[in-house]
């Protein structure tokens, strides 16, 4: 236990002379340490326009998958919800949004065991997930990508694609509703 304590010191001691500051960050190393060992927050926007469409984003990565899911974010240490879904908006549609206060839903999602290009399958595997009702400010910036599948493209979609990524399966029944009794 000793040499532990001993690490844990030396890590804190790196952070600062880094300048790792967990309210802005962690980086992408240290942020997969932390989410092999605890449950990650993250907060996603269920964004839909006057159709009724659903905003969908391209991700393809190692930890994830590939195929098109709700856009979102970590939630980083101290930080507030909303700020993180202003935070969220703009980096991954170009602009703000406006939201409704109360989630549509906060769902656990535990998948560690489809990962198989991962060294370890604990990284990036518990996550407590919070949706939350989105529309566009400025939808005119926001740019449909026309089904290209490209990491970040955005796409509007009237259902659920086949290919809408498997680490959100949980959202899935969350968005046939949608289509069926409450979009306009």
């Amino acid at each position: 236990m000793d040499e532990l304590k001993k690490s844990i010191k030396l890590l804190e001691r790196t952070m600062r002379e880094s300048g790792v500051d967990p309210e802005k960050g962690l980086g992408t190393e240290l942020f997969l340490m932390v989410s092999s060992m605890t449950p990650i927050v993250n907060v996603d926007l269920f964004i839909t326009d006057e159709k009724g469409r659903l905003l969908l984003s391209w991700r393809d990565d190692r930890y994830c998958g590939q195929g098109w899911h709700i856009p979102g974010g970590c939630l980083r240490f101290k930080e507030k919800l909303e700020d993180r879904i202003k935070q969220t908006a703009i980096k991954e549609l170009g602009t703000e949004v406006t939201y409704d206060n109360i989630p549509m839903a906060v769902l656990e999602n535990i998948a560690n065991d489809y990962k198989t290009v991962v060294e370890n399958n604990n990284v990036r595997s518990h996550f407590l997930s919070v949706l939350y009702k989105c529309k566009c400010n400025d939808v005119n910036k926001i740019i449909d990508c026309d089904g290209k599948r490209e990491v970040g493209h955005l796409k509007w979609f009237g259902h659920l694609p086949e290919d809408f990524i498997d680490i959100q399966y949980y959202y899935k029944p969350v968005i046939t509703d949608w289509f069926n009794y409450h979009r306009p």
